[in-house]
């Protein structure tokens, strides 16, 4: 599902597209959140999560997860989190030069 010349922001940026989708047909009642991910420059992905069960600290990780396997740099910021009241989280992963 991953392709080789991926890196850290295009496997977050294809996440709801590819990985949750596949999740979804192999395992029917599997319920992972509805992200939107938009690549917002060539170093940056925003992440839009929402979900009843609120485990945006979850995905944070995960993404810290992914910048590791990669070997790569990135900084998340949480500008807006559910927990503090916002409709949806949104989540900002840039990568470091």
């Amino acid at each position: 599902m991953i392709k080789k010349e991926w890196k850290t922001l295009d496997v977050i940026e294809k996440t709801e597209e590819i990985m949750h989708a596949a999740v979804r047909l192999r395992n029917p009642g599997a319920d992972p959140p509805k992200l939107e991910a938009k690549r917002t420059s060539p170093q940056e992905v925003t992440i839009f999560y929402g979900s009843r069960r609120k485990m945006c600290a979850f995905g944070v990780g995960i993404c810290r997860g992914i910048a590791n396997l990669f070997r790569e740099q990135v900084t998340i910021t949480h500008p807006a989190c559910m927990h503090h009241g916002a409709e949806k989280c949104r989540i900002v992963v840039r990568k470091i030069s």
